[in-house]
């Protein structure tokens, strides 16, 4: 049984590799046993010049970065590059029915897992996307994390089982809850619950998911305060005739916190008697996508999300000035691909936060990126 890396006709055996086989460095073959493997990824290099203050990584938008109107100007702009979000995963087929990933980048500094699961029967172990998330109304912004006000763009440890439904999808996950609560320690002693149901019409892709989740912490060291969080998710993109896509997401819950790309607030936040209070927040998106030419192609989009603070604030809980109660990005990119698999694109993004006070600022980015795909 061979490997094949790179989409190549190149073959490596996995016995060898793990038995100390014998390695062809010029055919870089080896004799293989049961399994498939077959490798990818990119090699990216990300540039930004923030025109007013520094945003953070270059790879993402910190909106913490954002500084308030009041406070002392550090810089004019800022420039950095980095190559960390730089990527190598393997997709690998056993025997048995078994499927597998495996995947990494560079990001922040340092390798870190991205993926890494097993797939046998509908049921998927391990670590990937989480299931709240859904990949249908992708906004297109190069930025490597994109916009607040969609569901969470991010990975989780899970146990998901997905099944067909006249010929739709529908997956229920229990996934790692990892919530935070604001100023306070949690103790999370359930595993967040999702649902996901992805199906399509015609020209019209969807989905529609649900999350509910649990939400503990110790007050005093001694006494457990708990409160219950959920969310719902709706994403859609239509494709016109033309190829023009329009995509849309929508996302509400309370006490989702951390199931929020880049949310402006944590799962809940601790009164003064003690209490636990989840937090109410809200987000959308909206995006398109125009191909001009096998080439060419470019996105404009604007997301925005918004937390309701007023609880915490009255309860004199958080002081107004230290949390965003709402974060709205809008971008415009265009994309290149001179040659197969190699990918050139430019950005401008404005990133806007508004404190619980009433206070607002807004920051401009532009990003180059170039991306190898192999």
């Amino acid at each position: 049984m061979s490997f094949n890396f790179i989409k190549k006709n190149i073959t490596i055996s996995f016995v060898a590799l793990c038995a100390g086989g014998t390695f062809n460095a010029h055919a870089a073959d080896f004799t293989a046993k049961d399994f498939d493997l077959e490798a990818f990824g990119f090699v990216r290099l990300d540039a930004v010049y923030d025109l007013d203050a520094d945003l953070g990584d270059p790879s993402i938008v910190r909106y913490g970065s954002i500084r308030r109107p009041e406070s002392p100007k550090v810089s004019d702009g800022n420039v950095e590059m980095t190559a960390n979000v730089s990527r190598l995963g393997f997709n690998i087929k056993g025997p048995g029915g078994v499927t597998a990933k495996i995947s990494g980048d560079f990001f922040p500094g340092s390798f870190r897992l991205r993926h890494g699961y097993s797939v046998w029967n509908g049921f998927l172990i391990g670590q990937t996307w989480a299931n709240f998330n859904t990949m249908v109304a992708s906004v297109g912004q190069l930025n490597f994390i994109g916009p607040s006000g969609r569901a969470v763009f991010d990975r989780k440890p899970q146990i998901r089982y997905t099944t067909n439904v006249g010929g739709n999808k529908l997956a229920v996950a229990l996934e790692d809850p990892d919530g935070l609560v604001f100023n306070k320690q949690t103790s999370n002693t359930m595993p967040d619950l999702t649902g996901r149901f992805q199906g399509s019409t015609g020209s019209f892709l969807y989905s529609v998911s649900a999350t509910a989740r649990n939400v503990e912490y110790i007050a005093d060291g001694k006494n457990e305060k708990t409160a219950t969080g959920y969310g719902v998710a709706l994403a859609g993109r239509y494709t016109l005739p033309t190829g023009t896509q329009l995509k849309a997401s929508y996302v509400y819950g309370d006490g989702i916190g951390n199931q929020m790309s880049s949310s402006p607030a944590p799962v809940a936040f601790a009164s003064q008697d003690g209490s636990l209070e989840t937090i109410e927040q809200v987000g959308f998106a909206l995006a398109i996508r125009q191909t001009f030419s096998n080439r060419v192609a470019g996105n404009l989009g604007y997301a925005s999300s918004e937390a309701d603070w007023d609880e915490a604030v009255s309860a004199g809980s958080v002081d107004p000035k230290d949390v965003n109660e709402s974060r709205s990005s809008i971008f415009a990119n265009i994309t290149y691909e001179p040659i197969k698999n190699y990918m050139l694109g430019f950005e401008f993004s404005r990133h806007s936060v508004e404190w619980a006070d009433g206070e607002d600022e807004q920051n401009n980015r532009l990003l180059f990126v170039s991306q190898y795909d192999f």
